[in-house]
């Protein structure tokens, strides 16, 4: 084997600069589409930031109405634990009149005679 010549050596030197300097280049270029796809995914979490904190008012309000709906309802219960009462004392009323009122008329006999 003969030793290479300065000449060989040089162009070899050459040779590989280039191949470094291409795949710095790629490097270089992968980074930059990096960058912009970093730039991006920011952009998107802050927008999903944002939605999430239009969620959570949501939920908040729901929890707000919620409540209000329980309360309503235990009104409403309330109201209608009334009423039933009210309904129970006009059954009884009804129910103690009801004899009286059938004394009250004379029988088929009595208003014959009459």
């Amino acid at each position: 084997m003969t030793n290479p010549t300065n000449a060989e050596i040089m162009n070899a030197i050459v040779d590989l600069r280039r191949h470094f300097d291409g795949r710095l280049d790629a490097i270089a270029a992968d980074v930059a589409v990096l960058k912009a796809d970093n730039v991006v995914l920011k952009a998107d979490v802050a927008g999903l930031k944002a939605d999430v904190a239009g969620l959570k008012t949501d939920v908040a309000g729901l929890k707000a109405d919620t409540a209000a709906l329980k309360a309503g309802q235990f009104d409403i219960r309330a109201d209608i634990r009334v009423i039933n009462a009210r309904l129970d004392e006009q059954r009884q009323t009804i129910n103690a009149m009801i004899p009286t009122k059938l004394a009250a008329v004379p029988s088929s006999d009595e208003r014959r005679a009459s």
